[in-house]
């Protein structure tokens, strides 16, 4: 199983859906819904960056683990 784990910010709701549905399409197209999560975790800046993704490591149970700012893109599949 992989986790793809984003930290976010609450004012970056526009980023954020973009991204998520990116990679909604590529687990969907690639038929990895199965064993494909995403967690995020938004918050209005009272965590550091580190400790969100400290967060979100506690959050998963994956084998695989992967960070996505919500500012980032993913290559196309």
């Amino acid at each position: 199983m992989l986790n793809i784990l984003i930290p976010t910010l609450h004012s970056r709701h526009a980023m954020f859906n973009e991204l998520v549905a990116e990679l909604e399409y590529q687990i969907i197209n690639h038929d990895a819904e199965s064993f494909v999560k995403i967690i995020s975790l938004p918050d209005n800046g009272e965590l550091t960056i580190g400790e969100k993704r400290n967060e979100l490591l506690k959050k998963s149970n994956a084998k695989y683990v992967c960070f996505f700012d919500d500012d980032d893109s993913p290559a196309p599949s």
